[in-house]
């Protein structure tokens, strides 16, 4: 069964699932900070161009504006996983488009 939403276009959907998305993640965040928490947010990695199951960017840079905005909004710690691995992107995402590679891991500790 379609619910009326799925008419809208994808990209609509999309920036909406990301608006979801970090109006879910600013709760999480106020409620773990309100415990005396230390919130850590990551953003998203980038796609590898090409790959079968990428996310197209402008949807990856919509959900990472928005992550950074929520943790500079929490006073949380960003974890800017984009920025470090858009250096090399065919070293850190794998060739299906969306996962990261070994190589990716060690980024962490260079």
């Amino acid at each position: 069964m379609r619910r009326p939403s799925d008419d809208r276009p994808s990209s609509t959907r999309a920036s909406s699932a990301a608006s979801r998305a970090a109006t879910a993640i600013n709760q999480m965040a106020t409620e773990e900070r309100n415990k005396g928490a230390r919130v850590f947010i990551g953003t998203l990695a980038p796609s590898r161009p090409n790959g079968r199951i990428t996310i197209p960017p402008a949807l990856v840079d919509d959900y990472n504006r928005r992550m950074r905005s929520v943790a500079a909004g929490e006073g949380a710690v960003l974890v800017d996983i984009f920025a470090a691995l858009s250096t090399d992107i065919n070293a850190y995402i794998g060739v299906d488009g969306l996962h990261l590679t070994s190589g990716a891991l060690a980024v962490d500790r260079a």
